[in-house]
């Protein structure tokens, strides 16, 4: 069978909203056959789609119904830009098709606080003085163990800036001040930490590359700077085999970790396409998206090395 003959290859996406619509755009350029989903019906990327269906990428069990409807197979792909939340969704797609894809179970891992920390701790990765409470009666207990002239926070398991993180001081926690019902961002507890001071860091490692970004001023660390980091400590080893024990070797990670000059620590982990990254290589010309997916769909790392 001749090249214009064959089949194109096809791809779900979870998510269209304006965000989204570069990568689906990119898609059809090269040639893919692309259906949506997404709750909007009216979603952005929906106009440049060949499939369509109203459902949201937490809804498991409709993307499932879609995908069979599509009579999807393992020779097709699913890809999502959007909220890392989306990726339950499509590693359940992945597993039940035998597409290449980190598990549930690593995903789920990377979304919830209580389970990451967990998981760093067993990696020998440096985290903050840490420990898990599920009441406003559980943080009662530990306000006596507090120093009353630290900082603390306090952290919803799912949470996602504002929602729910809290700081004060050590003499000024204040329980019933705190949200402790049940939404997507607090499902089953908080996390206290004590404050670990030095630099926030955010930090995009992906094969073969490592880039830093100071979290307040957004702006890339010039080579010195990272390379000093890295002389200094031994944080790229640690988050390689961490990334590489739970396959996610091949995906661009983002942690959130503050650095000082004895030691360091990692806070959060993320799995959505990275803002400043983002920012920094669209606003000297380059097409982002291509390059993601690039990445995530061909295996191959391309994102031009540039700096605002």
């Amino acid at each position: 069978m001749t090249k214009e003959h064959e089949k194109p290859r096809r791809v779900l996406v979870l998510g269209g909203n304006h965000a989204q619509v570069p990568y689906i755009k990119e898609l059809k350029k090269r040639g893919f056959w692309v259906a949506l989903t997404d709750l909007n019906e009216n979603a952005p990327g929906r106009a440049y789609t060949d499939a369509f269906k109203k459902v949201g990428y937490e809804d498991v069990p409709k993307l499932l119904d879609f995908a069979e409807q599509l009579k999807f197979s393992s020779k097709d792909k699913v890809f999502t830009a959007a909220a890392q939340f989306a990726h339950i969704g499509a590693a359940t797609i992945a597993a039940k098709y035998e597409i290449s894809y980190p598990s549930v179970s690593v995903i789920e891992t990377c979304l919830d606080k209580t389970l990451f920390y967990s998981e760093f701790q067993k990696h020998s990765i440096p985290i903050p003085e840490t420990v898990v409470v599920k009441t406003a009666e559980e943080l009662k207990k530990y306000e006596g163990h507090m120093d009353p002239l630290s900082h603390y926070y306090l952290k919803s398991d799912f949470s996602k800036n504002p929602k729910y993180i809290y700081r004060f001081r050590g003499n000024a926690c204040s329980p019933s001040d705190y949200f402790w019902g049940f939404d997507r961002h607090l499902r089953n507890a908080y996390v206290l930490q004590k404050e670990f001071f030095g630099r926030h860091l955010r930090l995009n490692l992906m094969p073969g590359r490592a880039v830093f970004y100071d979290f307040s001023t957004n702006a890339q660390l010039a080579k010195a700077e990272s390379d000093e980091i890295l002389r200094d400590h031994d944080l790229i080893e640690k988050l390689v085999a961490f990334l590489n024990y739970n396959q996610l070797q091949s995906w661009l990670v983002k942690f959130d970790i503050i650095v000082n000059k004895q030691s360091w620590c990692a806070l959060d982990i993320g799995l959505d396409p990275p803002s400043r990254m983002f920012h920094s290589i669209t606003s000297n010309g380059y097409n982002f998206a291509s390059h993601y997916l690039d990445q995530y769909l061909e295996g191959d790392v391309t994102y031009p090395e540039v700096r605002l």
